[in-house]
């Protein structure tokens, strides 16, 4: 990193430092950014459009660690974590564009802007495809959430989570929107009164989460687990559809889709990202199998609908994404 500080744009706006990749070559945009950001490895899904890559982040760093950013980056981008560089939590709010999250146990997430929160494990292995992302984040060190909730085991078993917007999350979510809007004018003062008053309202709706569970632990959390468990393995076929899956789980339809809509989710959506996960998953490690035949072994009846669908999830065709991970 630098290599570039002459050339990348690095200024100070009162206590927030603001970093972009505006003034260096387009051919460096890039690995400068990647760089930047050593706690996960970091891709482009499409290396053609290396030469289009742009990105910038306004972000202030508090004495104890804590870290507020508000950044976007242009293109699809894959990223990688858990990596010993990043042991932290991140809650962030997505402001445009899309990212979808996928755990080392199958699980899948779509964070949007109208997904509320989104709660990330930086230690566990997380997978996360975005593009044209505008988000604000809160990071805090693992440390600090392991103490809150009381211990280790009190930690979520995932590494993402969407959790309820209720209660203090409404009140963190609307306050990190007005520190983003403000950030350029707060001195060091007035951004640690912010920033922490966000750290007080993080770890108290972490505590609202943990006391919480004993709810979601109940029977539409387990209607909702089912209901996963059921898309993941049977994603494949072309059929699946509401009424199969509550069938399989054991509720009406109209039970199925609140148990959904509850949490955030959308049983259609679910699908698709299932879908798209694997079709990720064979596109990588099946480099030989023709691009129809993962269309029809992720549930799509042909290549054009699934290269569609492919296109409008991650970016680009699914043999762009191929190459890309190839490379």
């Amino acid at each position: 990193m630098e290599g570039y500080k002459d050339t990348a744009v690095q200024s100070t706006s009162g206590a927030f430092v603001a970093m972009s990749t505006q003034g260096l070559p387009a051919y460096d945009r890039f690995d400068f950014w990647r760089s930047a950001l050593p706690h996960m490895e970091m891709d482009l899904v499409d290396r053609s459009e290396l030469n289009n890559f742009q990105a910038g982040v306004q972000r202030y760093v508090m004495a104890n660690g804590v870290q507020f950013g508000h950044g976007l980056s242009q293109c699809s981008i894959i990223s990688k974590y858990s990596r010993p560089q990043g042991e932290f939590f991140s809650l962030s709010l997505s402001l445009t564009g899309a990212g979808l999250m996928l755990t080392d146990d199958g699980g899948v997430q779509r964070s949007t802007p109208g997904s509320g929160l989104v709660v990330l494990d930086t230690t566990r292995p997380v997978t996360v495809v975005s593009e044209n992302h505008t988000v604000i984040a809160l990071t805090i060190p693992r440390a600090m959430v392991v103490e809150a909730l009381g211990g280790e085991r009190y930690l979520p078993q995932t590494g993402v989570f969407l959790p309820r917007t209720s209660g203090l999350s409404l009140l963190l979510a609307a306050h990190m929107h007005e520190v983003a809007r403000i950030a350029g004018t707060l001195d060091v003062s007035a951004a640690d009164t912010a920033v922490g008053a966000a750290l007080d309202l993080a770890l108290g709706a972490i505590r609202q989460w943990r006391q919480g569970q004993s709810i979601e632990e109940g029977f539409d959390r387990v209607i909702l687990k089912a209901a996963q468990h059921h898309i993941r393995s049977n994603c494949g076929n072309p059929d699946l559809a509401v009424p199969e899956i509550a069938r399989a789980v054991g509720c009406s339809r109209t039970h199925l889709y609140r148990v959904f809509a509850a949490v955030d989710l959308a049983v259609g959506d679910s699908i698709r990202a299932a879908r798209m996960a694997r079709a990720a998953f064979y596109l990588v490690a099946s480099p030989d199998m023709p691009v129809q035949v993962v269309a029809y072994q992720c549930g799509y009846k042909n290549a054009a609908a699934f290269t569609r669908a492919f296109r409008e999830e991650m970016g680009c065709t699914p043999s762009e994404y191929r190459r890309a991970q190839a490379d």
